[in-house]
């Protein structure tokens, strides 16, 4: 499964900055609706609230990345960066296919970064790819829809 030739592999810097992005948005809404509910399950459940509390984070995680990935290809994150995720056809991958990323992703990170490794070496022309990219089918590449494509109105033709 190739991308298209006309999509451009994401650089892996791209990547980890809308990672960061995506951090940080996860983390702030994560730890609200995460404390939250630790604070309101604490009185009923007392140590399992934790549990539950982690849960909830963990839940707002994965529905995140697989509804903005699965669904329209990228996150906040990657939308401020220009990045796209998509599936060899060159559509979002649709969120079972994300979920699956998402679930990629995190096993490949927590195993000391090593699902990251394959996109830091590797041959020219070949394209590289991150575990969770190749178990899921998809490809990160860059997306700038701002850019206007040459068409009539940029060459002086328009109206």
């Amino acid at each position: 499964m190739a991308p298209r030739d006309r999509d451009e592999p994401a650089p892996v810097v791209l990547r980890w900055v809308a990672g960061a992005i995506d951090l940080a948005l996860l983390s702030a809404f994560g730890n609200v609706t995460g404390l939250t509910v630790l604070a309101v399950a604490d009185a009923r459940w007392g140590g399992a609230a934790v549990g539950l509390g982690l849960a909830v984070m963990a839940t707002t995680a994965a529905g995140y990345f697989a509804v903005g990935e699965g669904r329209w290809g990228m996150t906040l994150g990657k939308l401020a960066v220009g990045v796209r995720v998509v599936g060899a056809d060159g559509r979002p991958p649709g969120t079972r296919r994300a979920l699956v990323r998402f679930v990629a992703r995190v096993a490949g990170t927590v195993a000391l970064g090593a699902g990251w490794w394959p996109l830091l070496g590797g041959s020219e022309g070949r394209p590289r790819r991150a575990w969770h990219d190749a178990v899921a089918g998809t490809h990160a590449i860059r997306w700038a829809p701002w850019r206007q494509a040459p068409g009539p109105a940029a060459r002086g033709g328009g109206r």
